[in-house]
């Protein structure tokens, strides 16, 4: 993937934050230093009409291209595994109900 970016000269990549499927892409394109933004779905709604995953990829890519993303902070490798660590709120509530 970051091979094929990079052949194609781009020099943005964009993507919504869903769950935790973002997490793998983004430490991969950080790696191969290409600059990835993450961004908050709410932020970037799309207009009435676009419903499918092509057209909100189409949607992210104009944004983009004209400078109206804003990315989330995202910590860097120093802290980025410390939240990755905590208990979930459903761990918590096992240890003290269970």
């Amino acid at each position: 993937m970051c091979q094929w970016l990079k052949d194609h000269e781009v020099e943005l990549v964009a993507m919504e934050s869903t769950g935790i499927y973002w997490k793998s892409i983004y430490a991969t394109l950080e790696k191969a230093q290409i600059l990835a933004y993450v961004v908050n779905a709410r932020h970037v709604k799309n207009v009435p009409g676009r419903k499918t995953d092509v057209s909100d990829s189409q949607w992210l890519a104009a944004l983009a291209r004209v400078g109206l993303l804003r990315p989330q902070f995202y910590p860097d490798k120093g802290f980025a595994g410390i939240a990755d660590n905590q208990p979930s709120a459903d761990e918590d509530q096992c240890d003290t109900v269970c």
